[in-house]
């Protein structure tokens, strides 16, 4: 019983620090390396807000875009290097073996958006974001069809 309850106390005590912290934050204040990287990518969006995200292992600055009337969300390391972007996409776009394994997923829902997620320049997996029974829910696949972990 003892043992339980330590480990239930530790278990509360995680310091923030180590568990993520995403925030918004005024744009104005990310790094400088971040905010000339963005500005080069920024040229036909439209920049929404900035979220800064620290965990353990550091700290990363996501900028919520719009180019044209889709959402571009572009993911920064502090030296201003591209981690991941995220690009709203139509549901028709998605991989013949993704839109399958997306249709059996929302059985029964409404598949609401739809995102690809890139990192180096290539798609790594794809999102979506389901109303079922009046819940909200997201799914993500690899480019191959097969279910992703949320990380």
């Amino acid at each position: 019983m003892r043992i339980a309850y330590a480990m239930i106390v530790l278990g509360l005590a995680v310091p923030a620090s180590m568990q993520g912290a995403e925030r918004k934050v005024p744009c104005d204040t990310l790094p400088a390396a971040v905010m000339e990287k963005a500005n080069e990518m920024q040229k036909d969006a439209v920049l929404r807000s900035c979220v800064k995200d620290s965990d353990a292992k550091g700290t990363l600055y996501e900028l919520e875009m719009v180019k044209g009337s889709r959402g571009h969300d572009v993911t920064f390391d502090a030296m201003g290097n591209v981690v991941e972007v995220e690009d709203e996409i139509d549901a028709a776009a998605l991989p013949v073996a993704v839109s399958d394994s997306l249709k059996k997923a929302a059985a029964g829902g409404k598949v609401t958006s739809v995102e690809s997620l890139s990192r180096k320049g290539t798609i790594v997996q794809y999102e979506a974001v389901v109303m079922k029974n009046g819940r909200r829910s997201e799914v993500a696949f690899h480019p191959d069809g097969t279910r992703a972990h949320e990380d």
